[in-house]
């Protein structure tokens, strides 16, 4: 299974390539369609493989949230992180969304992706 640390070292080495990918988690399933969603990237499934080709308006991609070092943040919090760069990804207790649908939803959480 691939993880989030594996998913994001691919991207950033292959930036405007394809990453051909065999097994996924959920978590970054739901990941890899906010970017879909985003234009940050297309999936393609082929066979027992995902390719995902990355979009040229992607750039950079961080990982915020790490096994050692988690960061929360609150709905308050949210709205300072808006003001930057590029989109920011959380995971809530319902489930893995843009902190803009957290907005919506009133729901903080971990603080995992920021994509520009």
């Amino acid at each position: 299974m691939i993880e989030i640390t594996n998913l994001i070292s691919k991207i950033q080495t292959q930036i405007k390539q394809e990453i051909k990918i065999e097994k996924i988690t959920q978590d970054i399933w739901n990941i890899l369609h906010i970017l879909n969603k985003e234009g940050y990237l297309s999936i393609k499934k082929q066979d027992s493989y995902l390719i995902i080709k990355i979009s040229a308006n992607l750039s950079t991609i961080r990982l915020l949230s790490t096994a050692g070092r988690i960061k929360y943040i609150t709905t308050k919090e949210i709205r300072s992180y808006q003001r930057g760069l590029g989109l920011y990804i959380i995971r809530t207790s319902q489930g893995i969304m843009t902190t803009n649908e957290a907005i919506k939803r009133n729901i903080g959480g971990e603080l995992l992706l920021q994509v520009y």
